[in-house]
């Protein structure tokens, strides 16, 4: 897919912002799948759970009340509704009892350590010449109050001026409010924005509303090409790269 960078203006951008999970950072699948394993008995090929976990994220990014109830819950809810797209019978009621134990689980990994570990690598390298450029980054992302410890666990944090974790701010994407905090703490104005994400809910649709620029994260296809509201890309450097073009920045 040839990305349309028509929508944007980047001789405007003076602050980007990021949404963190499936768009800086991916889930740990290795994790997931022993836990799945351990909880039902089951033999599970890490294979399986990332079909499963993009089969899911299919589903939801779709449609607007399942992506709003992704984005709002625990992730060791959204865990328990991925168990539906890999074997239906694990959330059968014979199963209460291990399923309970597998939320469990679930959430206690999540709170300690975050299933959201995994760098991309195209990410990572868009954060290094963007940082090069002295370009302003931030993070605007629903979580669960534990983003600032865990940018900084990953070697995140340094690329970040401010850091904006729904459960820490009380408001989540896509209400308005917590982009217009954004814009606040930045001190610069919407039309300076560029907000970037992989849910054209949370991000795009809550993003523009304010006025922002938006651009959606789409690396493996999910959303059809009717979207031709935003700019769909799927690799960061090409993003930066055309940022550093527009500007005359080399």
């Amino acid at each position: 897919m040839e990305t349309d960078w028509s929508l944007i203006d980047f001789t405007k951008v003076e602050v980007i912002s990021y949404d963190l999970g499936y768009t800086i950072l991916g889930v740990n699948a290795q994790v997931i799948t022993k836990l799945i394993n351990a909880s039902f008995e089951s033999e599970y090929r890490v294979a399986d759970i990332m079909l499963a976990d993009y089969r899911m994220r299919t589903d939801y990014l779709r449609d607007p009340a399942k992506s709003h109830t992704a984005q709002t819950t625990h992730y060791s809810d959204v865990l328990c509704r991925l168990l539906d797209f890999i074997d239906p019978r694990f959330t059968e009621k014979q199963n209460a009892a291990k399923l309970e134990i597998f939320r469990e689980a679930c959430r206690f990994y999540h709170d300690e350590h975050n299933f959201f570990s995994v760098i991309y690598e195209d990410a990572l390298t868009a954060l290094r010449i963007l940082r090069g450029a002295k370009v302003r980054m931030i993070v605007i992302s629903n979580a669960h109050g534990t983003l600032e410890r865990d940018l900084h666990r990953f070697g995140l944090a340094g690329y970040f001026e401010f850091i904006l974790d729904s459960a820490v701010e009380g408001i989540a994407k896509p209400d308005p409010e917590i982009f217009v905090r954004a814009m606040d703490r930045c001190g610069v104005k919407a039309e300076n924005f560029l907000h970037i994400g992989d849910n054209i809910y949370a991000d795009c649709h809550g993003a523009s509303k304010t006025g922002m620029q938006t651009a959606l994260y789409d690396p493996n296809g999910i959303y059809p090409q009717m979207y031709d509201t935003y700019t769909i890309f799927r690799n960061h450097v090409d993003l930066a790269e055309e940022f550093l073009s527009e500007n005359n920045i080399y």
